[in-house]
């Protein structure tokens, strides 16, 4: 591994109570009281909004394209189980050695219930990503 290189290792994952105390003994704070606890989960949970408000990781995007073909009446389509969200999302068709792309919108849970004819036939303009444990994404209209 290079100097500078991620090592890939994502799994550590100290306790609060960990990080509080030894930030506290940065500051030489060896006996802390129940007002520098309440201070340091307050401070955490602040930060930790702050990042949630930048959005996404870059680092952790991975750039390769993933492509699914549709296929005529079929709406939902199993991903891979390392995706965690789709970002921009389009649907490419090529006509007589034509490519055109055209942007996806996405639909939460609520809006995707709301649609009252799922089965529709048309040309997808829409999806809806299902977050679990092997996520799947729902295409809407249904390719015809």
């Amino acid at each position: 591994m290079a100097y500078g290189q991620p090592s890939g290792t994502t799994s550590y994952v100290p306790l609060l109570s960990d990080m509080v105390l030894d930030a506290l003994e940065r500051c030489q704070i060896y006996e802390p009281n129940s007002k520098h606890m309440f201070s340091a989960r307050r401070s955490m949970n602040l930060r930790l909004q702050h990042w949630a408000n930048k959005g996404v990781s870059l680092f952790k995007v991975d750039a390769t394209p993933t492509e699914i073909a549709l296929v005529a009446g079929t709406a939902t389509y199993t991903l891979a189980a390392d995706v965690i969200t789709m970002l921009d999302t389009y649907r490419r068709t090529t006509v007589s050695s034509t490519t055109t792309d055209v942007i996806m919108t996405p639909l939460s849970r609520n809006d995707y219930a709301a649609i009252s004819y799922k089965a529709q036939p048309g040309t997808p303009s829409l999806y809806w990503l299902n977050r679990q444990t092997i996520p799947e994404v729902t295409v809407w209209p249904v390719p015809d």
